[in-house]
């Protein structure tokens, strides 16, 4: 009897609309595949922005993006676009695949906590610039400094006598009895420029992790949907057989 249930579903039957087995609502499954493109387009714009950095490399720009954090967001942007292939497998049929629904919803969780870290690491490092990047700036090669003094227009870190280089802003204190006391240290052009790099950063970082947040909410509530439907669509068929085969 139970092999020929699905021929069972005459058109006056109360049960008939019970067993439906593969649909399911299309505007959370749409939803979620939309969010989840986003997703995807966020992983590729990371990694697309940190290969730009590599292939274009800037001495002013490198002290601040570290190996690590070039790192953290190279890994978190393929994270991402590896998630999102997973997504669109499991939202094509979520009934089937709820597996890979939950899945991807651990493994987005996961990125958020990652994209978090790094961060934070963005964030604690624009917390005392000054402090932080002077012993940086002893230990920084010659032409590095001068390029920092040119685009500050500065000398030196504290003081125009502090660790400075020959280069054009600091000609006069090179230059035989030059004065020096209308020249300014880079201390302050320093906060400004690494501070304004690394909150663009860290905002930037934070915007994805509100993606991936909207992607895993997403992705639990069709994972719950399909759940639903999937007891549903059990207890009709239950019901049905009940009444096939009382």
């Amino acid at each position: 009897m139970r092999g020929i249930l699905p021929k069972a579903r005459p058109a006056s039957s109360p049960y008939s609309s019970f067993l439906p087995t593969h649909s399911f609502p299309s505007n959370v499954r749409y939803t979620f595949l939309v969010l989840n493109a986003c997703l995807l387009l966020s992983g590729a714009l990371a990694l697309g922005i940190m290969a730009y950095y590599l292939l274009n490399p800037l001495p002013r720009r490198d002290v601040i993006l570290t190996p690590d954090v070039v790192g953290g967001a190279l890994a978190c942007g393929a994270a991402a676009v590896a998630i999102s292939l997973l997504g669109f497998f499991g939202g094509q049929a979520p009934l089937p695949r709820q597996r890979a629904l939950a899945i991807y919803c651990g493994l987005t969780v996961l990125l958020q906590v990652a994209e978090l870290v790094l961060g934070a690491i963005l964030w604690f490092r624009s917390l005392d610039v000054p402090r932080d990047y002077y012993p940086l700036w002893q230990s920084w090669p010659q032409p590095l400094r001068a390029e920092f003094q040119e685009y500050g227009h500065c000398c030196g870190f504290y003081r125009p006598d502090d660790f400075s280089v020959p280069s054009a802003g600091c000609a006069a204190l090179f230059s035989p009895g030059g004065a020096t006391s209308s020249i300014n240290g880079c201390s302050n052009t320093l906060y400004v420029y690494v501070s304004a790099y690394l909150e663009r950063c860290y905002s930037a970082v934070f915007g994805f992790i509100a993606v991936a947040f909207v992607a895993m909410f997403s992705s639990l509530v069709i994972y719950l949907s399909s759940r639903d439907l999937q007891r549903y669509i059990t207890t009709s068929e239950k019901l049905l057989q009940l009444r096939v085969d009382p």
